[in-house]
Parts: structure tokens; sequence; C-alpha cells
């Protein structure tokens, strides 16, 4: 922990690359105070496991979702499932079909809205984000250091590099393998 103020000059360096700009007197050693409320938190394994290079390259990642905004498309994807929803309702009882008339027709209905906008829409949405952070962190930290980061970080949670398709629907998240065949392309 010694290299806390070292830390805080890499994080400063970054987000001024990323034209974010923080009053010095919120800056702490664990975080980056940015505006409306992001943290981006260092944990002590990201500390102990990583060298700086790649911690530049995590922190580039996380910088990546909020300079895209990428919590805000999620909130909205994710409130946008009731609009979806109430579409539905609106479109059955348009055609005849009361969802309220059996446990077994709303039960269909529901799985299928909720397959759809999760496994779907909103998995994609996600899926797509994580390249674009991704993608600003390696033109902040250079792709060889981005790559070596992500399989890293595979290797220390134990998440396997190759996932099969299925896998990355429903965890909402590419995988590692993907994440480094769209870095590669770049």
């Amino acid at each position: 922990m010694n290299q806390i103020p070292e830390f805080s000059v890499i994080l400063w360096f970054l987000m001024v690359i990323a034209c974010i700009t923080i009053p010095p007197r919120i800056m702490r050693w664990f975080g980056e105070k940015i505006p409306n409320y992001r943290y981006i938190i260092l944990t002590p394994t990201l500390l102990r496991d990583f060298d700086k290079e790649e911690i530049k390259a995590i922190v580039a990642h996380e910088i990546g979702h909020i300079k895209g905004k990428h919590l805000w498309i999620n909130a909205f994807a994710a409130i946008s499932w009731f609009l979806f929803w109430l579409g539905i309702v609106y479109g059955a009882s348009n055609i005849g079909i009361d969802i309220s008339s059996s446990p077994l027709t709303f039960f269909v209905i529901l799985s299928f809205a909720v397959l759809f906008w999760n496994l779907g829409i909103e998995s994609w949405i996600i899926r797509r984000n994580e390249f674009k952070a991704d993608e600003f962190a390696a033109r902040i930290c250079g792709k060889e250091v981005t790559v070596r980061a992500l399989k890293k970080l595979a290797e220390i949670n134990l998440v396997p590099e190759k996932t099969g398709k299925w896998f990355e629907v429903i965890s909402m998240h590419p995988s590692i393998e993907n994440r480094i065949k769209h870095l590669q392309r770049l």
C-alpha cells in the first residue's frame, strides 16, 4: 500500500486523458469520485496481483464505462423492460388474450417476455458496453496490456477464457476469448 500516492497520480492522469475533471480535494487512494457519484475501487487483490500497466488498463476500462454512460444505458434498458411488458399486455388484450385468465397463460407470456428481453436485448446492450469499455482501455493503455489484464482477471477470478455462447448470453458478459478477439481486430 506504500504506492498509494503513485496510484493517485496514475488515476488522475487517466482521468485527464479521458477528459474527466474532478476537484483534487476529493481524491482518495481507494478510488476516485467522478461526477455523478461514480467510484472506481482499487481492491487489495488488484494492487497485489497486477502490475502498474495492467492496473491502468483495468481502471481505463472502468473509466470507459463512465465516459460511455454505460450505467445510464443499462438503467434505461432495465426500465424499458416495464414499457416492453406493458406493450405485451396491451397487445395481448387487443388480440383477445387475457393474460390473467389462467396462471399458465400468464407464465408462458411472462417467460417469453423475460427471455426475449433479458437474454436478447438487455444482454446484447451489456455485452456491447463491455466491448466499448475494452476499446477505450486499449486506446488509452494499448491492446497488449489490456489483453494481458483481461487474461489475468480471468485467471484470478477462475473464469475460463473460452465459454459457450449461452454462457455469454446468460452472464450478460462476453467471454474473455471474445473480448480478446474483439481487441485484436481493432
